[in-house]
């Protein structure tokens, strides 16, 4: 879905576009790189016991450590495509979240303009003071009550 599909309007014009800071990518790419030292460690270990192992056992060590790897790049890509795909767009006329739920999986929520009844920002400690994120909170009079950005 192109961004300018969600226009409904002919006079309908994107005011703001918004997608998450990337201080949001930090964290998964931390744990990511945590998980692929993690094989790296284990054959320091089993080379400082200087163990013997097969040529039948390092051939299927080496296919579990590539399925290993594959599975830490699964996790990551899937961390960046979650976080990349939530979208926020202000329009002239409406407010448009979307929310990467899985690959295949979203939820499209908008909210007319005239029915925002209050907006909240909220910016907490100095790593998001200095870096320049927080939240915005939408009260909206419609079905769902809050949208956050």
């Amino acid at each position: 879905m192109h961004i300018k599909d969600l226009l409904h309007q002919k006079d309908e014009k994107i005011v703001y576009f918004l997608r998450h800071h990337w201080i949001v990518y930090v964290y998964p790419a931390v744990v990511a790189l945590m998980m692929a030292l993690l094989p790296l460690v284990g054959s320091i270990l089993i080379q400082q016991s200087r163990l013997q192992i097969s040529s039948i056992l390092s051939g299927v060590l080496t296919i579990a450590l590539s399925v290993y790897y594959l599975l830490v790049w699964l996790f990551l890509f899937s961390a960046f495509l979650a976080s990349y795909l939530d979208v926020w767009v202000l329009t002239t006329h409406r407010i448009v979240y979307i929310e990467q739920h899985s690959l295949f999986s979203r939820t499209i929520a908008e909210q007319p303009l005239f029915r925002v009844q209050d907006v909240t920002s909220d910016v907490k400690g100095v790593l998001s003071t200095f870096l320049g994120y927080g939240n915005i909170r939408v009260q909206t009079a419609g079905a769902s009550e809050q949208f956050e950005f």
